[in-house]
């Protein structure tokens, strides 16, 4: 047995000696290494991070208190505290339970040693490649920003019912800013990239990437204004399905009216060609993890099968107000990387790997279906869309005119907008079959037909 579950195991009993009727608490350890670099490496950093939250229940009314220890005398400090702000806390009519059913689900490569082994020095030899192949694909190009982070995550949980689980994650990530500049333009160009695991950052292509794009962004003029049909990047669009998606699927935004969806549960909301899935247990996926933040094992969830809604996220508060089981979608927080730490935070329940199912194409044919349009590689704003109207609009910052079925001159600075609900009900039924992620969204490159395109 672990410190973090010797630590949520006693916290659950001091707190019911205390006089919970029910209690629960959640430790973590999160160990992260950071290294910030520009044309040169400005700071590397290692933090480890160590705490516990504890959760519990008087009468309905729930209490909780974080700290950043794991020592008993602090430990019994949070119960106090959490105690103090239950019995002045209003009671929650809602509330049914903690978890009563809990467990593991088997789930693979969510666990890196790589990850686990690197040290300081090898970030370093990272981000030295990284600026070599920058300078490699030209020497003018300027890196203006860029970090890589790791991150390996221990959490426990126990309740006052029996839960007792550990789990443990690894994460990786990677971001680059480029710019290429000169008397008659300024060209810049950003990738992400994160993973479970070292070797799924890849680097070095991304530097290279980057860096060509930097250097074909430099002439980027914008386009004239009027309706263009759009080919979305592959991690952009999963950009723009998490604006617009993971806020109304799930129960807590249906039970507070937060979700146009409410009620529609077996009916059309999509075109028969789109489907959507959460999978709770893919391998290596960014949200996979043995348990959610419940202690409820993860799984499959569909959200739209061939355009029918067929359900929505559960935590196990939101599904007892509904008498239902959760779906195993609980989050404290939603990344190795998040701020303030996960054990500072009561459950929510949240996408785990939400997919847009891809087809059969490859993104260069749908780029050759498309004939004339848009090719959308970077965007800006997306995240300031309205996911309960549906209105969505983007700013590009990176993309390419399609000309005959081609890729033709760089472009930038056009916002790009339609009515989400409309694209999902007809205007994005080609999609490619190479999947990637935006943090816990995987959506393959996807053509949108018919956007507004306000440029000059």
């Amino acid at each position: 047995m672990s410190d973090l579950l010797t630590s949520a195991e006693t916290a659950v009993k001091l707190a019911m000696k205390k006089g919970f009727e029910e209690a629960e608490a959640f430790t973590s350890k999160i160990t992260k290494q950071e290294i910030i670099y520009r044309g040169r490496i400005e700071a590397t950093k290692t933090n480890i991070i160590a705490g516990l939250g504890i959760r519990g229940i008087v009468d309905q009314r729930i209490g909780f208190f974080s700290i950043s220890s794991l020592e008993r005398r602090d430990i019994e400090y949070a119960i106090d505290q959490a105690f103090k702000i239950a019995i002045a806390t209003n009671e929650d009519s809602d509330w049914k339970s903690l978890p009563r059913e809990y467990g593991k689900t088997s789930v693979e490569k969510v666990v890196d040693k790589r990850v686990e082994q690197l040290t300081a020095k090898d970030l370093v030899s990272e981000v030295r490649l990284v600026l070599d192949t920058v300078h490699e694909v030209d020497q003018s190009l300027e890196v203006t920003r860029g970090y890589i982070t790791t991150g390996v995550s221990s959490n426990a949980i126990a309740n006052s019912h029996g839960c007792k689980l550990e789990r443990k994650e690894t994460n990786a990530a990677s971001w680059i800013a480029v710019k290429a500049g000169g008397s008659n333009g300024k060209g810049v160009s950003h990738e992400f990239s994160q993973s479970r695991h070292w070797r799924g950052l890849k680097n070095e292509p991304l530097a290279r990437s980057v860096s060509e794009r930097a250097l074909k962004m430099l002439h980027a003029k914008t386009v004239p204004s009027g309706k263009l049909s759009t080919v979305w990047r592959n991690d952009v669009f999963g950009s723009v399905i998490d604006a617009m998606l993971t806020r109304i699927i799930t129960a807590d935004a249906i039970q507070k009216n937060r979700s146009p969806w409410a009620g529609k549960i077996g009916q059309p909301v999509a075109s028969e060609q789109v489907s959507i899935v959460d999978e709770g247990t893919m391998a290596a996926g960014i949200g996979t993890r043995h348990f959610d933040d419940d202690g409820v094992p993860q799984k499959r969830v569909p959200v739209i099968e061939k355009g029918i809604l067929r359900g929505f996220l559960y935590d196990c508060y939101t599904a007892y107000k509904e008498n239902r089981k959760t779906t195993g979608n609980a989050h404290r927080d939603f990344g190795t990387f998040s701020s303030p730490p996960n054990y500072m935070k009561t459950p929510s329940p949240y996408p785990n790997n939400l997919i847009v199912k891809p087809q059969g194409a490859s993104p260069d044919e749908l780029i050759r279906e498309t004939r004339n349009g848009l090719y959308i590689v970077e965007t800006i704003g997306e995240w300031l869309s309205n996911p309960i109207s549906g209105d969505l609009s983007a700013t590009v910052a990176s993309g390419f005119i399609i000309e005959k079925g081609e890729l033709g001159r760089a472009v930038k600075g056009m916002i790009v907008s339609a009515n989400f609900f409309d694209v999902l009900r007809g205007r994005m039924d080609l999609r490619a079959n190479d999947l990637e992620n935006a943090g816990p969204v995987y959506a393959p490159t996807t053509q949108v037909l018919d956007m507004t395109v306000s440029g000059e």
